[in-house]
This record gives C-alpha cells, sequence and structure tokens, in this order.
C-alpha cells in the first residue's frame, strides 16, 4: 500500500512538472528544453566508425594461389580467433609450435592439404598424450593421415550421436535411416520424419548427459555428418573454420588440460571487449598475437563479426576517428581510446627497435662490402657462396606450392634433428652429471659404513674390556671369599686342639 502510494504520489509530481508553464527570462522568452539524444543521432554521431578502418588490397598474399571470398568469410567468423586462442593456451599439454600471427592460421585454412601449420595442429588435436610424446613440437603427420583419422573421429561421433537419438525416439537424419538397412528387425519405424522405436527403451542418466554433450557439440557442424563422404579440403572455409574450433573445444574439455588451463592467469583465459563505440558496437583485440595486431568489431544489432582495423595505419585512423567525434562520450569510448593509445605507443616503440636492428644490420652490410686485402682462395670461395645463395633462390622461386611446402618440412625436420642431437647431448651431459653425483654418493655411503664399522669395531673392543674387567672382580672377589673362609678354617682348627690338650699350655712343677 505504501509502494502503491509513493508510485502515485510520483506521477502527480510528474504531472504537475508537465503542466507547469517553462519559467520565463529577464526578455520574457521561454527557457528552452535540453534536447533528449535518440538513437538516431548517437548513430548520426557515429559515422567516422562506421566502416572498416582496414581494406584488404592482397599485398601480404603476393605469390599465393587463394580465393579472397573465403578470405573475406574467414575474417567475418569469431569462431577462428577463438580457435587460435584455445590453441595459444593448450600450445605446452600439445607440444604446439604456436605462431604468433592470426594470418597464418587463415593461409592455412585457405589451403590445408600443403600447411605444415595444419598439420603440426590436427595431429596433436587427435593424438592421445602417451603417442603425442613422441613428436617435437612443429612436427606433425601428413595431410592424409590426419584427414583420414579426423573423417573417422567425427564419423564415430555422429553415429554414437544418431544412436542416443534413435534410442530416445528422437529425430534422426534420412541420411543415417536409409544407410542402416541391415538391422530391420532392431531398427525403429520412421513416421513423419520422427524415429518411433518398436520398444520403448528409457535412456539412463549417463546416456542422456551423453546424449546432451554430443548435441551441443555437433549441432554447430549440422545434423549431418559434414566429413562422411567429404575430406576436409573439400569444406568451405567456413566449415573448416568450424570443425577447427570444434575439436579445439572437444580437446579443451579433456581433464587433464582443463586443469593445466585453470592454474594459468585469468587475464590470459577471458576475451572480454576493451571498449565500445557510441552506438554500443563492441571491439576485441587479442594481445596473444603481437606479431599481426587485430581489432575485430561486434555488431550489436545483428551480432555480426568483422575484422576492423590491421596494422598501424588503421589503428592511427580508428584513434582519429574516435577523438575528433562530436558530442558527450559514453562509456566504454575512453576505454577504447586509452587502449588505442597503448597500443599505438608499444607499435611506436618496436618500430624504433627495429628501425635501431636495421641500422646495425645495414653499417654490418657496408663494412663487410669494403674492400679488403684478401687472398684469391678467399675471393673465389666467397664468390663460389654468392653464386651458391642465388642458385638456392633461383629453385626456390621456381618451385611449385607443393615442392615449396615439402622443401620447408624438410629444412623443419632437419631443424628439429638439430634439436633433438643438441637435446640428446645435453641428456647426456645431466646423464653423466647424474651418474657422477650418484657415484659420490656411495663413495660417502662407503666411507660413512666403513666408518661405522670402526666404530662398532671400537665399541666391541670397549664391551670386552669392560666383560674383561668385570670377570676380573670377580675372580679376585672369590679367591678373597676362599681366603677368608680358609683363614676361618685354620683358627676353628687351632681352638679345637687347645680344647683337647688343656696341660699342654701348663708348666711342669719344680
Amino acid at each position: 500500500k505504501a509502494a502503491t502510494t509513493a508510485v502515485s504520489k510520483g506521477k502527480k509530481a510528474t504531472a504537475s512538472k508537465a503542466t507547469r508553464k517553462p519559467r520565463a527570462t529577464a526578455n520574457g522568452a521561454a527557457a528552452k528544453k535540453r534536447s533528449v539524444r535518440t538513437m538516431e543521432h548517437k548513430i548520426a554521431e557515429n559515422e567516422p566508425m562506421s566502416k572498416p578502418f582496414y581494406v584488404e588490397r592482397g599485398n601480404e598474399w603476393n605469390a599465393t594461389d587463394i580465393d579472397f571470398d573465403d578470405l573475406a568469410v574467414l575474417r567475418r567468423m569469431w569462431e577462428l580467433p577463438a580457435a587460435c586462442h584455445i590453441l595459444w593456451l593448450l600450445q605446452n599439454p600439445l607440444k604446439l609450435r604456436f605462431s604468433n600471427t592470426l594470418l597464418e592460421f587463415e593461409a592455412a585454412l585457405l589451403n590445408p592439404a600443403t600447411s605444415t601449420l595444419l598439420e603440426d595442429v590436427f595431429t596433436k588435436l587427435l593424438l592421445k598424450k602417451s603417442e603425442r610424446e613422441c613428436l617435437t613440437a612443429g612436427i606433425g603427420l601428413k595431410y592424409e593421415w590426419w584427414n583420414k583419422q579426423l573423417r573417422e573421429y567425427y564419423v564415430s561421433m555422429y553415429d554414437k550421436w544418431y544412436a542416443l537419438l534413435r534410442k530416445a525416439g528422437e529425430k534422426v537424419p534420412d541420411a543415417f535411416l536409409g544407410s542402416d538397412d541391415d538391422d530391420d528387425d532392431d531398427t525403429s519405424s520412421t513416421e513423419n520424419g520422427r524415429a518411433t522405436p518398436e520398444i520403448d527403451q528409457e535412456l539412463t542418466d549417463d546416456e542422456w548427459m551423453t546424449l546432451d554433450i554430443l548435441k551441443a557439440r555437433l549441432e554447430a557442424l549440422g545434423e549431418e555428418c559434414p566429413l562422411r563422404h567429404k575430406s576436409f579440403t573439400d569444406l568451405s572455409a567456413e566449415l573448416r573454420c568450424k570443425v577447427l574450433l570444434n575439436l579445439c573445444e572437444a580437446v579443451m574439455d579433456d581433464p587433464a588440460n582443463t586443469e593445466y588451463v585453470r592454474l594459468m592467469e585469468e587475464d590470459d583465459l577471458r576475451v572480454e571487449p576493451f571498449g565500445r563505440d557510441r552506438v554500443g558496437n563492441l571491439y576485441f583485440f587479442f594481445p596473444q598475437f603481437y606479431e599481426e595486431r587485430r581489432i575485430y568489431r561486434l555488431d550489436v544489432t545483428d551480432n555480426s563479426w568483422a575484422l576492423w582495423a590491421k596494422g598501424d595505419e588503421s589503428f592511427r585512423a580508428m584513434l582519429k576517428a574516435m577523438r575528433d567525434m562530436r558530442g558527450r562520450r559514453l562509456r566504454g569510448e575512453q576505454e577504447l581510446i586509452n587502449h588505442l593509445e597503448v597500443i599505438l605507443e608499444q607499435m611506436a616503440e618496436e618500430a624504433v627497435e627495429k628501425a635501431k636492428q636495421l641500422e646495425k644490420l645495414t653499417r654490418k652490410a657496408i663494412l663487410e662490402a669494403i674492400p679488403r686485402k684478401r687472398s684469391m682462395r678467399l675471393q673465389v670461395k666467397q664468390l663460389e657462396q654468392i653464386e651458391q645463395q642465388r642458385e638456392e633462390q633461383q629453385k626456390t622461386e621456381d618451385l611449385t606450392p607443393e615442392e615449396l611446402a615439402e622443401r620447408k618440412r624438410t629444412e623443419l625436420l632437419k631443424k628439429v634433428e638439430r634439436e633433438a642431437e643438441k637435446e640428446a647431448k645435453k641428456l647426456q651431459q645431466e646423464q653423466r652429471e647424474r651418474e657422477a653425483a650418484a657415484q659420490e654418493r656411495e663413495q660417502r655411503r662407503q666411507r660413512r659404513l666403513e666408518q661405522e664399522k670402526q666404530e662398532q669395531a671400537q665399541q666391541q673392543k670397549l664391551e670386552e674390556a669392560r666383560k674383561r674387567q668385570e670377570e676380573a672382580r670377580k675372580l679376585r672377589a672369590q679367591q678373597r671369599q676362599a681366603q677368608d673362609i680358609s683363614s676361618a678354617e685354620d683358627e676353628n682348627g687351632n681352638d679345637s686342639v687347645e680344647e683337647d690338650n688343656p696341660a699342654a699350655d701348663t708348666q711342669a712343677p719344680e
């Protein structure tokens, strides 16, 4: 009742304020009402931020065969940075050679059959932990192997999902029902596209939980298995990216990986917007990919995802547009401006550092180019090296993408072998150090045992001496006791003799 009274009073006060006449100024003119900013005003003010600041011109894709329409599709997908973020989190337990640019992942998804990056990623995602330990970071199996394993994995997952759906009496895709003609007695009849089992079977709690997990995991890829009749390269770029994210999420759900990620910093785990514009659109930045900084925008009206800024120029243009925007700034705009300023400062510092490194290399090259007195043999050797480098460069330019990928794979294998040899030498050195330490411990133990033996022998000698002294004391006591007894017997004998001859002691009379 009190709340109702307060509301009614508030309404009356509002009505009285509305009917109150405007206050007159000194000139008699009515005071102007404060204008209300509608969404149309905010959209008009947000016009400088309405278009992306980065436009793809293809400068980074020279001498590559890609479809720019597929590239545009990938850059409109939030699934790509999400999958790459999971791979960044799990790079140590999965033994991945992680790339610090999203551009490499885009190139890999556009040409999956020749990508060494996808060889490493999908191999480590599909192998078990014990099998994964046999491979080093950056080394994976070829496309033919992981494509087959990926297909078998998803076909088995979909078959299990369909079987639980059929058992629960849910709708099953016609493609699955048509491929299961051998089990006519056990299968259910379909009626209006819905499976109706002949014998109603209740699912257990574990089966219901498994069904919910499979449904949540596989619905994003469609009701039918996308890899049942297609290879990974036959899929669209969008579906390839979704398969990658789906597999990354499945591996992330492994208890060991979940426990590993739980110990990481919260700032590394969460992906949150770092600002917003006048109309509320959210902007995301992924600091993990620092070698190629990007800003993505999430449109709040249709939840569309787009690449908004990439590189130094687009970042500066975006910051200028935010600063020049007219009107009162809303919450989140200043945060976006502050983050952009910090990022640009970091980029400027990195540019200065790169300029210093380039200057050092330039001076070094100039010094090396200065003519020096050298023998003819050294000059000939240097010319041979230059000619060899030119030939290798020419061969590299003449290679096809497949040959170039194979060459990179071979070089990577050699590098891994060198690292393995280095690691083996390190392990041998550690083994020698461990053996030396073990030998030293054994020597200390032997010395300690010898010392204990000596102490035991000395203790035994002392014990024997003590026993001998004790026996000597007992012997002396027995001797004294025997002497006392003999002396006592002698005294008793003398007394008896005197009693038997009393006259012997008297003198004869004269």
